[in-house]
């Protein structure tokens, strides 16, 4: 992606609190920028969602919702 000149991600998915928890925290750890539209993701428990979430927001992405994510987009 580097080659490409890729600085940002926008990562969705299923099991946030393991699989899309793990591509977010990698990515951030190789400094790109990453958002995570809230409504794109989901978890087996609202706990888990929720921890998730809070993990992110704290320390690996920006949080946005859908519409937000899209509007950034088309500009």
């Amino acid at each position: 992606m580097r080659g490409l000149d890729i600085e940002s991600l926008v990562v969705v998915g299923i099991a946030t609190n393991v699989c899309v928890e793990s591509t977010i925290r990698d990515a951030s750890y190789r400094d790109y920028n990453v958002f995570l539209p809230i409504e794109a993701t989901a978890s087996y428990t609202v706990e888990q969602e929720i921890g998730a979430i809070g993990n992110f927001e704290f320390a690996f992405a920006r949080v946005v919702s859908l519409d937000n994510m899209i509007n950034k987009l088309k500009k």
